[in-house]
Parts: C-alpha cells; structure tokens; sequence
C-alpha cells in the first residue's frame, strides 16, 4: 500500500493537490494523511503566555474542524481502495512532516504550489521550497492549475552524477506503467560523452525502468534552464522529475529562484527526487 502525505493550508490548491495524488495512484490501494501543522500561526498571532494559550485553542479547534470538512469533502469521491485520514499538530510544518515522513514510513509528500498566473516572482510557496530542501522523501509540487493532465510524457532531468534509492525509482515506474508513459531522461551539458560514473548510475536508471517506454536525450546548452523549459515547451511535457542532489551540477534546482525560474514558464507538476538533508 502506498503511503501519501499531503499538507494542506485549506486552499483550492490543497483541493486540486489531493484530487492530483488520488488520480495518479488510482488503480493502487493508497493511504492518504491530509495533515496541518499550526505552530507557526499561534505564534505569530500571539504576544504574550496568555495570548498564546488563548489563539492555541482557537486555532486548534479551527484546524480540526476544517481538516474534518476537508475529510468529508474528499471522501464524497474517494476511491473504495483509498483511505483518507487527518493529522492535525502544534509543531511546525517541516518537523511534522519529517516526523510523519519517518513514523510512518511515507512514500511521497504531495504539496500545492501557487503556479502561473498568482506571481509572476514566487510560484513556489516557502513552505514547498522547506520541503524540498529537508524533507528524505521524495516530493510531488502541484499547481495551482484547472486542467491537471495524467503523465503521458514524463521528463526525467538528472546529470547521472549520484546514484538513486532504487524506492523512488520505482515510483516513476509504477506511474509510467500505469498511464504507459514514455519517459524522457534528459541531460543537459556540454559534453555529450558520459563520464564512467555517470554511466554506472545510468544503468541503474535503465535497469529499473527498463520495462516502461524510455529514451535518452544530450541536450548541448550552457542554460540548464532556458534549455530545459524550451525542452517542455516544445514536447507537451506532463510531468517533470528532477534529482535533488548534494555538490552538483543540478543542486541549483532546488534553489528558490531556478525552480520559480522553470514554474513561472512552465504549469507542471514537479516530483523531487532524492531529497538529502543539507
């Protein structure tokens, strides 16, 4: 059974963000925890002991009253082979989703994004930006979007230069499978010669994908991100996959003003791989 996290701040995003996670694990028996965490708000509505205690109870009970609507809400169209439940917590966003992450032994963290068209200068939220940079799981960006699309074509970026957990790996191929989808594993560098390093963990891309439509393409550019988006453009990509990885050339991806460099072009979901504690 699959296991999904989701954060939700009770938005239309969170709504389209678990419409998203339902649809992609569809044919797969799957475990949802809709969670809020809201340390974070009673603190910064409070001044004093008193005032704190006094916006802990009310928050509280607003948050499991909303996380209760949300459940409701989800359940009127949920799948007989998906369960959804609740988590509500007085801590903060990223040390409950770790905790969750690790407890639980979650398999992919779903989080919206704001996508086009809300800024121009910020389509990932600080909060996702957290995520991808702490979270040891794998996680799955959502925009903020009407027509979510299912994977027909997912682009795989990676610069080969660590190995894989062979766990998230497998995700892209059961998803692959399910939606028979190709996927896209794209570098772009300046040489087209792959290095005996690069070559080993490529291997262990093509072994454990090797039963899903998959190709490899050398994309000659000094831009990894003008190359890329143009790349998406062109090929009616649905679903982006990028490797979050220490001291590389692709580290950059998981830097605020690069990621909102490709999501203030591009309305795709974004699946970070490999997130490793900085």
């Amino acid at each position: 059974m699959k296991k999904i996290l989701i954060p939700v701040d009770f938005s239309e995003n969170s709504k389209k963000a678990i419409t998203y996670a339902g649809e992609l694990f569809k044919n797969e028996q799957a475990a949802f925890y809709l969670m809020h965490a809201y340390a974070d708000k009673v603190y910064s509505t409070s001044k004093d002991e008193v005032s704190i205690e006094t916006s802990f109870n009310k928050i509280k009970d607003s948050v499991e009253d909303n996380l209760n609507k949300l459940l409701r809400t989800t359940e009127i169209n949920a799948l007989k082979h998906h369960n959804y439940s609740t988590l509500s917590s007085f801590n903060s966003l990223i040390d409950e989703t770790e905790k969750i992450v690790r407890d639980k032994d979650i398999d992919l963290v779903v989080m919206g994004t704001k996508g086009l068209g809300k800024s121009q200068k910020l389509t990932f939220g600080s909060n996702t930006i957290q995520v991808l940079r702490f979270i040891e799981a794998p996680v799955l960006s959502v925009p903020d979007i009407t027509n979510l699309k299912q994977p027909g074509k997912i682009l795989f970026i990676t610069d080969f230069s660590k190995d894989f957990k062979r766990r998230e790996l497998e995700l892209i191929c059961e998803l692959a499978h399910q939606f028979q989808s190709k996927v896209e594993l794209v570098l772009v560098s300046k040489n087209k010669n792959l290095s005996p390093l690069q070559q080993r963990h490529k291997s262990l891309i093509d072994d454990v994908l090797g039963k899903i439509r998959l190709s490899f393409i050398i994309i000659e550019n000094d831009n990894v991100v003008d190359a890329l988006v143009q790349y998406i453009k062109n090929d009616a990509i649905d679903l982006i996959v990028v490797a979050n990885t220490k001291h590389t050339s692709l580290d950059k991806f998981v830097l605020p003003s690069v990621i909102n460099g490709i999501s203030a072009q591009v309305n795709i979901p974004m699946l970070v791989l490999q997130n490793i504690r900085k």
